[in-house]
C-alpha cells in the first residue's frame, strides 16, 4: 500500500498538477512492436485502480482470470519488471509504463 502512494505521489508530481495520461505510441515505441489491445486495456484498468485484484480486471475487461494472469505475466517479462513482492508486481508495471508514457 505505501509503495502504490509513494507510486501515486511522484506520477502526479511529475505530471504538473494534471492527472498523468498512458502513451500507447509511446508505450508501443519502447517495446519495439504494437502492445494488442487486451493487455492495453488492461494497463487502463490498472491505471485506474493500481489495487485491483486479477478478478476484478477480469470482470471489467470481459477476459478470464487466466487470460489476465497470462497478460501480465507477458507484460511484466516483455517491460522486465521484477518485484521482491509478487503482490506489487502490478504497481511496478503500471510505475515503469507510466515513466514510459512520461518521458519527453
Amino acid at each position: 500500500m505505501l509503495k502504490e502512494r509513494v507510486a501515486t505521489q511522484t506520477i502526479t508530481a511529475r505530471s504538473g498538477g494534471e492527472g498523468p495520461t498512458l502513451d500507447k505510441d509511446k508505450v508501443e515505441k519502447h517495446l519495439g512492436r504494437a502492445i494488442g489491445e487486451s493487455s492495453w486495456t488492461i494497463l487502463s484498468v490498472i491505471f485506474e485502480n493500481p489495487s485491483i485484484s486479477n478478478r476484478e480486471i477480469a470482470e471489467q475487461v470481459f477476459l478470464s482470470v487466466e487470460g489476465v494472469s497470462s497478460s501480465l505475466r507477458r507484460m511484466y517479462k516483455a517491460f522486465d519488471v521484477q518485484s521482491e513482492n509478487k503482490q506489487n508486481m502490478k504497481v511496478a508495471l503500471l510505475t515503469k509504463i507510466v515513466k514510459i508514457s512520461l518521458d519527453p
